[in-house]
This record gives C-alpha cells, structure tokens and sequence, in this order.
C-alpha cells in the first residue's frame, strides 16, 4: 500500500492530552486522521475542491473562535492539501506516550466536524493499514520515532529516502507495543552500519584490489602483529599450481606448545563460488 509514497508527514494531533488521544486513535483505526483547528466553517477548500484564500479562512476562523488565528496557521494546515494516495502518515504519541502509529493515506483531504465543533480536517488511511509501536519496538520502530525530534511543526513532510524505506518496513509488520533494552538496538544499528561498511568495501576491492595487491596486505598484517618475514617470493611448486608466497616466523611472545617455528602462506585472492572452488581448497591443502 505505500508503493507510491514519496512523502512521510508526521502529525502532532494528539499531544499530550489523553481525552483527545482517546477520541482521535478510534478514528484514525477507522480510517480518519483529525487534525485540529477545524471547526464548523473552517474547511480549507470550497465545495468545488478549490482552496480557500488565507484571508478568508481566517476570518472563517475568527468567526468560529472568536480571534484571530495565529500567523502561521493557515499555512501549516494548507500543508494537508498536499498529502496525496499512497504517502505515509506518522503521529507520536498516538495512542499513549513512548507510542507512535503509522498508516498508509488512501485518498485526499476532507473536512467533516463530529466532535467539539473542532477536529474537521481529514486525511483519509487505510483503516487495515494502521500500526502502533513502542519507539523502542525495534531498529525500525527506533529509527522512525527518531524523525519526531525533528519535526516540531503540527504538520511536517520528510522526503528523505532512507526515511521512506523504514516506514514501508513498519506497514510490513505487525504492531509491537512492547518495547526492547535500548542497548540491543544500539547494537543492531552497529552491527548493520558494519554489514553495510563490509559490503562497500567488497564491492570496491572488486574493481580496484588485485592478487599482488592483496599479497601485500596479508604480508603487512603479519607484520603488524610482530612476525617476521623469513622470505616473501618463496614458490615451492608441486605442479599443479600450488605455491607458497610467504613464510613468517611468529613473535617470541607468542608461547604455545602448538605454534610452529614457521608458517607458509599462500595467498588466494578469490570471492563469491564457482567450478574452480574444489581445486584451490586442495591447493591450499
């Protein structure tokens, strides 16, 4: 359902308040995310669809409340006829503190007062397409919820890619309303971050890292681990292409029974698997 969101807006329509969150999580399960300042009158579009000059609208306002809105009102609220079929929506704190909830938007803005004479703005969801986490649900959840620390406007947008990709990854899953040790989830972010680390290496090393290269990597890792290099060219053929490439002797402070004086090193600079595998195992060997 979020295959076409190129947009996620967050919304900060519950707050603090329990009644309203308990007014305003029902609705949203039920397909309707509120947004306040919206009383009777105070729709942002005609009834052709068209916008509503600013000025109009808040006379339309001042008429409903009796004053004047505050500056930037108009245009935080303008913000929801941009949200379009397909872009996601985030709300902290929806139902409860330490919560969020997250859906997919199917359609675009409408206004509909039903309760308090307030909360008419409408942005319409997939009613099965709502989620609720506990911000410390998973990397996921930990990482979406991390967005609202940024987002202090009622209404904000993120266009951010990799945003986008976390939130699809919460509508694929179920709600989880329990929360994991923050240090695991730190951990898992670290672990990935080094996934993604090795992973950009092995590509580059594909194209730019060669077998001489390679040799003489291993040949300085020996050494900056104390050993010594006895010789570095030492080719003992058999006939069959197997060869040795380095003998170390290892540090002094090395004591076990186990170690051997010497060690050959043949080095392989090879990835991935084909049909060569099986004869450069026996080379090794």
């Amino acid at each position: 359902m979020s295959a076409n969101c190129n947009r996620i807006w967050i919304f900060r329509s519950g707050g603090s308040d329990d009644d309203r969150r308990e007014y305003l999580y029902p609705e949203l399960q039920a397909g309707r995310l509120r947004m306040g300042w919206g009383g009777q009158g105070m729709a942002l579009q005609n009834t052709e669809g068209r916008p509503i000059p600013k000025e109009q609208w808040e006379q339309n306002y001042k008429r409903a409340w009796g004053k004047n809105p505050s500056p930037r009102r108009y245009s935080i609220l303008r913000r929801l006829l941009e949200i379009k079929q397909g872009d996601v929506v985030g709300m902290p704190k929806m139902p409860n503190s330490g919560e969020f909830s997250i859906a997919c938007v199917s359609g675009s803005y409408t206004f509909s007062v039903d309760r308090d004479d307030d909360y008419g703005h409408i942005i319409p969801v997939h009613s099965d397409s709502v989620r609720t986490f506990n911000r410390f649900a998973d990397e996921d959840a930990y990482a979406f919820s991390r967005l609202f620390s940024c987002c202090w406007s009622s209404v904000t947008f993120i266009s951010e890619e990799g945003s986008i990709k976390t939130a699809r990854n919460l509508l694929e899953k179920e709600s989880i309303c329990s929360a994991r040790d923050p240090s695991s989830l730190a951990q898992a972010s670290l672990d990935k971050a080094l996934k993604k680390a090795a992973k950009a290496m092995l590509d580059e090393s594909a194209t730019c890292w060669s077998s001489d290269l390679f040799e003489k990597i291993v040949k300085q890792a020996f050494k900056n681990r104390g050993y010594e290099i006895v010789t570095e060219k030492y080719r003992r053929y058999d006939g069959r292409g197997s060869d040795v490439d380095i003998i170390v002797r290892p540090p002094s402070n090395i004591d076990s029974l186990f170690m051997p004086q010497e060690i050959a090193v043949q080095v392989k600079w090879k990835q991935r698997i084909d049909k060569n595998d099986v004869s450069a195992v026996n080379q090794l060997v």
